[in-house]
């Protein structure tokens, strides 16, 4: 299991992702399923011969987990960086 139980940990794992994404090999796998998208959004707004309902859900489905897939390390690199930021003030909410 991957640690991530410290901020240090939490940002060694994020840099992982950042290299990730601007990686020759992620940008060309990203160019290929972003273009995979494309297809399968216009074979849903155009139709395909002969096609049922069964296939428009296919294709949907195909199209949800491509976009999954290339948000992925995005994803991942946004929940392991939020920081939550307490802001001080002198002032009492209870008191009115």
């Amino acid at each position: 299991m991957i640690d991530i139980s410290t901020q240090d940990k939490k940002d060694e794992v994020v840099v992982h992702f950042k290299n990730l994404i601007s990686s020759p090999g992620w940008l060309l796998y990203e160019q290929i399923v972003k273009e995979n998208i494309e297809v399968a959004r216009n074979n849903i707004l155009n139709g395909i011969a002969n096609e049922k309902l069964s296939d428009i859900k296919r294709l949907r489905d195909i199209l949800a987990v491509q976009e999954e897939m290339i948000n992925t390390p995005q994803k991942m690199i946004e929940s392991l960086s939020n920081k939550v930021e307490i802001l001080e003030t002198d002032e009492d909410p209870y008191q009115k």
